[in-house]
């Protein structure tokens, strides 16, 4: 037993010799090094690796447990058990050094054993990363930037594409429409106006006429004033002409589209200007069309019963006009719809009304949407910009 214990000291002994050996050579590496005891506490380190933590002296540093310098909890434990299992573990981990500042190293930890087996010395080397961590997280930052930039510039593109397309497909039905709404006109408004003559004759010789023979004389002017509407907004829809801008005060056009109106006394007609008068830079014309016809629009929808309100009320930069109505609302495909052209609803439609809403509005270099009204009812709001 006693032999056992002298051979098994005199291998301790060579052992550590040959550790401090070791010691000496490294003591001159550029390689940041620390040795440790069997318990992981640190017995040697070199200049490398006092000067990659700030240290002034070794004594700042001996017996330290090596785990001083690793990151987690969680890192240690894999480190511990990595080494008892495999001797050595390589890795890359944030540290600090002694001022508190992060830095970023490649790692690896030896576990040397004695000839039976015990640990006897543990061996860190470390190399400084930082910078090309740093660099790393830098590319992988600017690549993001740069995908997110691409993504950004092709959804760009791909609306622009989208909206040219829509362009290119109003631009060709509008000059079909266009020929059309000049032969229409040409044809019929000659035989229009004779039947309008004519009804205009027969009315004044049936003065005395039974009721309903007036009544159906006042039915043929009605319909001969719908075809020239149909008319016009087809030659207007078509070619629109430039605005003459000039101050126009909106609640009095409002007043006068609710006269134009005639509504029915089961409609309520309600205006909110602030302040009033309420002005914008306008063609006074194109005003009163595109109020009429949104007003023509929600007497549309509440028919003999319900409530058509105009609001008028400037922000920071624009003039925001709305006109709601108390109807059933718009459905989902109707309210995608809307604005297209010959797209209506109506019975006796065109489906032109809206789109010459909108080609007033955007040649006044302003918006028109049709706004989600969660309680039903149909909302139009006009954004222009305000009068100076």
């Amino acid at each position: 037993m006693i032999i056992v214990q002298a051979t098994d000291t005199t291998a301790r002994k060579q052992a550590e010799r040959e550790v401090r050996v070791r010691q000496e050579a490294i003591a001159k590496s550029v390689t940041p090094t620390a040795f440790g005891d069997g318990d992981f506490c640190i017995t040697y380190v070199n200049a490398a690796f006092l000067d990659l933590f700030g240290f002034t002296s070794e004594q700042q540093v001996l017996g330290m447990p090596n785990t001083s310098f690793e990151s987690s909890p969680t890192t240690i434990a894999e480190i511990n058990a990595t080494m008892e299992k495999h001797g050595q573990w390589i890795g890359e981990m944030t540290t600090r050094k002694l001022d508190g500042t992060p830095i970023d190293v490649m790692f690896c930890a030896t576990l040397l054993r004695d000839e039976i087996g015990q640990p006897l010395q543990s061996v860190v080397t470390m190399i400084d990363i930082t910078d090309r961590k740093r660099a790393e997280l830098a590319r992988e930052t600017a690549q993001s930037e740069l995908a997110d930039r691409l993504n950004r510039e092709k959804e760009i593109v791909q609306s622009e594409l989208e909206n040219a397309r829509e362009d290119l497909v109003l631009t060709t039905r509008l000059s079909t429409l266009g020929k059309i709404a000049a032969q229409i006109a040409h044809d019929l408004r000659n035989p229009l106006g004779a039947v309008r003559n004519a009804a205009f004759y027969l009315k004044g010789e049936l003065r005395d006429a039974a009721p309903n023979v007036r009544e159906f004389v006042g039915l043929i002017e009605d319909e001969v004033a719908t075809c020239d509407t149909i008319i016009r907004n087809l030659l207007e829809a078509a070619r629109p002409r430039e605005p003459d801008r000039r101050p126009v005060n909106v609640a009095r056009v409002v007043e006068s589209a609710f006269r134009r109106l005639h509504a029915p006394d089961g409609v309520e007609l309600k205006l909110h200007a602030v302040p009033d008068p309420f002005y914008i830079d306008f063609d006074s014309v194109q005003c009163r069309q595109l109020m009429d016809n949104l007003m023509s629009n929600a007497l549309h929808a509440v028919k003999d019963a319900g409530r058509i309100e105009v609001s008028l009320e400037y922000d920071d930069e624009d003039a925001l006009m709305r006109v709601r109505d108390s109807g059933p609302g718009v459905s989902a495909d109707a309210r995608d719809s809307a604005f297209d052209l010959l797209f209506t609803t109506k019975a006796k439609g065109t489906g032109l009304g809206l789109v010459i809403c909108r080609q007033i509005v955007e040649q006044h270099g302003g918006t028109i949407e049709l706004e989600s009204q969660g309680t039903g009812g149909a909302s139009f709001l006009i954004r222009t910009p305000r009068h100076a």
